[in-house]
């Protein structure tokens, strides 16, 4: 029988904090960012939230005191960046903050997959983590995306509007191409674009069959409680 936490850091640390991760993520994706205008703010608030889960998750795996420190110093160094450039939009935050957003978001990666696969029976918690996970590398592939646009204009092209692609591009543009959707109203017309692109796009086939397809095989398996 699963432990029950006594507090509420102690709830994310253990598989049930999986699917509510999911879940705040999918409203953070598909609720928040297509609706509020200020995305900027938006995006701060869910870092906020997810750097204090993930901090308390890196701070209970038992990893050694360098991984903590990178960890800390990472998501402070992102949260930090976030901050300053919604008050001073200055062209050096606007670089760092794609670049950070990127590490930040591979090193949550990282973490729920070590979860999900950790010690432990298999649960419908544990499968939502994975799921979570997917959605992360989408955001991770939108960040990519974005830095490599600021480096090269025109790295996407908007065939609807003639107009630099925002925030909101790049995150629509990541998860089309990793679900293989491929409307064509946002095409990569650099080449390191269309190499993510099509990175992106094999990650979105070759995950669900190899990460959860494994995941589900293993055993045994535990009542989500």
């Amino acid at each position: 029988m699963t432990r029950r936490p006594k507090h509420l850091a102690d709830f994310w640390a253990q598989d049930r904090g999986l699917g509510w991760v999911l879940a705040l993520l999918t409203i953070a994706i598909f609720i928040v960012a297509p609706i509020v205008r200020d995305v900027q703010f938006a995006i701060l608030l869910f870092t906020l939230l997810f750097a204090g889960i993930l901090l308390w998750n890196v701070r209970t795996m038992g990893v050694t005191r360098q991984v903590r420190f990178f960890s800390y110093l990472i998501v402070f160094a992102n949260v930090t960046v976030q901050i300053v450039a919604i008050f001073r939009p200055w062209s050096i935050l606007a670089m760092a903050e794609p670049i950070l957003g990127a590490i930040t978001l591979m090193l949550w990666d990282a973490v729920i997959l070590f979860r999900v696969f950790g010690p432990g029976s298999i649960s419908a918690h544990r499968i939502m983590g994975a799921v979570a996970a997917y959605l992360i590398a989408g955001l991770v592939f939108s960040d990519l995306y974005q830095v490599v646009d600021m480096f090269s204009r025109g790295s996407l092209s908007l065939l609807s509007q003639p107009m630099p692609p925002t925030k909101e591009h790049f995150i629509y543009f990541s998860f089309v191409t990793l679900s293989t959707v491929g409307y064509g109203d946002i095409l990569p017309v650099h080449p390191i674009a269309r190499s993510l692109a099509t990175l992106e796009a094999l990650v979105g086939q070759l995950y669900p069959t190899i990460f959860i397809g494994r995941l589900l095989s293993l055993g045994p398996w535990t009542k989500a409680d």
